[in-house]
């Protein structure tokens, strides 16, 4: 109930505004088995109001009347102005345009870091449950860790009906984002993809947070930040450069057994298969060696998938490791690599390949090894 005494039965019931009778009267069926007697919660002041609401809003005629009121309380609160380069952008069309750059303008204040107006353009269910100082916190305590570089928005669908947790939205859009993040430890950018909604909330297009426990994220990010200040950048820097193989830009041995490791215990763990693969360099010009291994390396790591993991191993093997690859599999994969190093070759040199299905009980590291010698 709001101050003035107005009851908004949309929100009783947990559905948008411009929810169909279905979908208000299933939202009703649904809160009645919480809330009736027979339930063991019973609250028959909250029953009353679900009966009010209900009462309301499934006769055409009575709804119509409470809507106009309803929209007299919510002109002001649910309309989203936003100024930018001295022009007033209203979001109050129901358009995909609007929502997309109800969107961009969204992400546009979370990358010039201002908090204030980025929190006006969240649904009001989120800023019932995230006040803006929260919102705020949460926002500096991620900057702490990883800054936002860039950002790059793409629209998959629209949707009619959508539930994002508790409420039903009529209308609504979805996004995917890449998120480009510079880590404040490492100095290296790193690029997720999220999924994010527009939905047309009251007379507006609003942006759904998605998170809800943001306290606990503002604690955990505060708490990584801390533990940063204790690791010696220098540390970190020599760290990633002992991973990668400077003459390849492959993984380095190490780099290769540490990440295998842990590819091995998932698949363990999960019983998912791995296949390995050997190649080896045979080149009759010593002197040209070096450059007939960069060639085999680039072919073969830009035309693997990101989850394999791809090293060299001693001088002149390079060594694959396929996630989630079976045995024919991994021999179609060899075959591919084969003929596009015949079709890329520019130097003059053969190469001789071995394959094994890694059995899960061996380590990885003798099992690389193995496999080495085979070739």
């Amino acid at each position: 109930m709001t101050s003035n005494g107005f009851r908004d039965y949309y929100k009783i019931l947990q559905v948008h505004y411009d929810a169909s009778p279905e979908v208000i009267r299933g939202a009703y069926k649904n809160l009645c088995k919480s809330y009736h007697p027979d339930s063991g919660r019973a609250d028959n002041d909250h029953m009353a109001l679900l009966n009010e609401a209900y009462t309301t809003l499934s006769n055409a005629s009575s709804r119509k009347e409470y809507h106009k009121k309803w929209l007299a309380q919510h002109a002001n609160a649910s309309a989203y102005v936003h100024k930018k380069d001295d022009k007033i952008i209203v979001f109050s069309e129901p358009t995909v345009s609007a929502a997309t750059e109800a969107m961009e303008t969204f992400f546009h204040h979370l990358f010039i870091r201002d908090w204030e107006t980025a929190y006006t353009l969240l649904t009001t269910e989120d800023k019932d449950l995230v006040g803006f100082e929260e919102f705020a916190e949460w926002r500096e305590a991620i900057e702490l860790c990883s800054r936002l570089q860039s950002y790059k928005i793409t629209l998959l669908r629209t949707l009619s009906d959508l539930r994002l947790d508790r409420l039903t939205y009529r209308h609504g859009v979805e996004y995917q984002v890449s998120i480009t993040e510079l880590d404040s430890l490492t100095g290296e950018t790193s690029t997720e993809t999220v999924r994010k909604y527009a939905v047309y909330d009251g007379a507006s297009w609003r942006i759904w947070l998605g998170s809800r426990n943001v306290k606990s994220a503002t604690l955990r990010f505060r708490m990584l930040a801390e533990k940063n200040k204790n690791i010696d950048p220098m540390a970190v820097y020599h760290n990633a450069l002992s991973r990668i193989d400077a003459l390849t830009g492959l993984l380095s041995e190490e780099g290769f057994y540490e990440d295998a490791e842990k590819e091995a215990s998932r698949s363990k763990r999960y019983k998912n298969p791995i296949t390995l693969l050997a190649f080896r360099i045979l080149c009759d010009n010593k002197e040209r060696e070096t450059a007939c291994l960069c060639q085999l390396a680039s072919v073969i790591k830009s035309n693997c998938r990101s989850t394999d993991l791809v090293g060299r191993i001693g001088n002149n093997h390079i060594v694959c490791l396929l996630t989630e690859t079976r045995r024919y599999s991994g021999e179609l994969a060899a075959k591919k690599f084969l003929k596009l190093v015949s079709q890329k070759q520019s130097e003059s040199y053969k190469v001789s390949y071995a394959l094994a299905a890694y059995d899960g009980f061996t380590d990885i590291k003798q099992a690389v090894m193995d496999i080495c010698r085979s070739t």
